[in-house]
């Protein structure tokens, strides 16, 4: 799907392909519908806490499993060029749970690194809980040198030339004030709400010659009332389909009628 808005004079435009964020197959009361309980909103107002669901292992290797198998695709384009991607997860707990998968489950060996921070109120990293500096050190080694991590995670970001990082794991820095014109995709596993939403897209909408005209969002939660709310405020009349494009699948119906 791709969405496009107008923004400060600018076009955001980046290609959105939803998954769902949970199934479930049968539930006890009638009264729940299966098939919205990916949706926050209905969660909330019915009471509905599946917050161990999102987090169990089962998901976590089936959302790698996915990123690892089709990661290629979307950093490996033609012409030999070569893009950097980034997974935005909702805390540090289960980004650590991804990174020791992922440093076990990486057939193809992708350059995978991880970064956040370990101290309340930096960078808007919300509470990190009271592990996260030795987690963080475990992901670099040596926390005393987090600065010089950091920068050198940003140039790798930037360059197409090997050794780049092909996967970085966050939580929230990076989202936003990161320019790079190879980092073309990113992958979601968090909600995400207004101008810190629009900011984290466009992180992947740097152009970059033919094989790169807008950026890639594969997002693991439905967070499709959200992404519409944000680009509220750009869409003049306040409707955003007015700037976003249709399904594929709209299209290709309305062309084979």
């Amino acid at each position: 799907m791709i969405k496009e808005a107008i923004a400060d004079g600018n076009v955001l435009r980046f290609s959105v392909e939803y998954m769902r964020s949970i199934s479930v197959t049968s539930i006890k009361d009638s009264k729940i519908d299966p098939k919205a309980l990916d949706n926050a909103e209905y969660c909330k107002r019915h009471k509905i806490d599946l917050d161990e669901l999102y987090h169990s292992d089962e998901r976590i290797a089936a959302i790698l499993g996915d990123i690892l198998e089709h990661l290629n695709q979307h950093t490996r384009l033609e012409n030999n060029n070569v893009y950097t991607a980034i997974f935005a997860i909702n805390k540090i707990e289960t980004l650590v749970k991804y990174y020791n998968y992922m440093k076990v489950h990486n057939p193809k060996g992708y350059k995978i690194a991880a970064i956040f921070t370990y101290q309340a109120n930096q960078d808007m990293e919300e509470s990190p809980d009271k592990h996260a500096g030795e987690h963080l050190g475990a992901c670099m080694y040596d926390l005393s040198k987090f600065d010089a991590y950091r920068k050198d995670i940003s140039k790798r970001m930037k360059q197409k030339d090997l050794p780049q990082v092909d996967l970085l794991l966050v939580v929230n820095m990076f989202l936003t004030g990161f320019d790079s014109k190879p980092a073309n995709t990113l992958f979601l596993d968090k909600n995400l709400v207004w101008h810190f939403l629009v900011q984290a897209y466009s992180s992947t909408n740097r152009v970059d010659k033919v094989t790169k005209q807008f950026g890639q969002i594969v997002t693991y939660r439905n967070i499709k009332k959200t992404l519409d709310d944000a680009l509220k405020p750009y869409s003049g009349d306040g409707d955003p389909n007015a700037y976003l494009l249709q399904s594929y699948d709209f299209y290709v119906t309305e062309y084979y009628k």
